[in-house]
């Protein structure tokens, strides 16, 4: 699916929004309790996802980010 988003394919793009928007949706409402704000996240999120798809190098895993932005998660400094 990476490389037909990459590509520009909007329809690889609807199946990414339709896998991961609830768990966006669900993650912006826990950090603002507000769900007109949580909503404007993931249109945000998913907009600069589609504007900075050719950007993406990961290969393989997750795109998710990792434990240090989770909230409550122990945040290191260099």
């Amino acid at each position: 699916m990476r490389s037909r988003i990459r590509a520009g394919d909007p329809y690889a793009f609807e199946e990414l929004f339709a896998e991961h928007s609830k768990s966006v949706y669900n993650h912006a409402f826990r950090m603002t309790g507000d769900w007109a704000a949580a909503e404007d996240v993931v249109a945000l999120t998913f907009l600069e996802a589609w504007r900075l798809r050719t950007d993406v190098t990961a290969a393989g895993g997750s795109l998710r980010p990792c434990d240090e932005f989770r909230p409550g998660a122990a945040v290191s400094t260099p």
